[in-house]
């Protein structure tokens, strides 16, 4: 709900009880039976701040979140995942992954391993890493942890993923890589004079 919406509320099985006005930061009630709308109001108003504490939760992650349905289109990406990408959450969100945020030499790969994950044919990956394409045409990669999202009868529907950008250390690792190899090449020439 976003201000100056209105919802009616109603019990199952009975005529509409009251309306709901929301102006921030207060919700009015409007109607015949305010005791009742009371308690179907303090629900929905605890589900708004359970989710309002889970967002708060997903963006204060170190790490990228990102949640796919079933057609490979971005459903959740939290603060540090529009920070890797460098997008804004509603640039991402309907978005299909594949298509939008890798790099064109990695979509048929990583789609068919989403595909297989979600048929079943393979089991949820501990980890996977793979390139993801900021706004800005950059590379970044990114190590995922992936779990499958089910509904009510064990369907997977999507993926939940959080993602590590490991670019830095990465080329931090490279870099000591080469300057190890050149002290061992210096090492050996060292000893063919001695």
């Amino acid at each position: 709900m976003i201000e100056g919406d209105a919802v009616v509320a109603q019990v199952p099985g009975q005529r509409a009880v009251a309306s709901l006005v929301v102006f921030k930061p207060r919700v009015m009630v409007i109607g015949e039976r305010p005791g009742e709308v009371a308690n179907l109001c303090g629900k929905w108003l605890r589900q708004v701040d359970l989710c309002r504490l889970h967002r708060h939760i997903l963006d204060i992650a170190g790490v990228a979140i990102v949640a796919l349905n079933e057609r490979g289109e971005v459903t959740l990406i939290n603060k540090k995942g529009c920070e890797i990408l460098g997008y804004r959450e509603g640039e991402v969100l309907g978005k299909r992954w594949f298509d939008h945020f890798l790099p064109e030499r990695k979509r048929a790969e990583v789609a068919a391993v989403f595909r297989k994950l979600l048929s079943g044919e393979i089991d949820p990956l501990e980890h996977y890493e793979n390139p993801v394409l900021t706004k800005a045409g950059e590379e970044r990669t990114i190590t995922w942890y992936n779990t499958l999202i089910r509904d009510e009868t064990g369907k997977p529907t999507g993926t939940l993923s959080s993602g590590e950008d490991v670019t830095e250390r990465l080329k931090a690792e490279e870099a000591l890589r080469q300057a190890h190899e050149e002290l061992s090449r210096f090492s050996k020439e060292l000893e063919g004079i001695i």
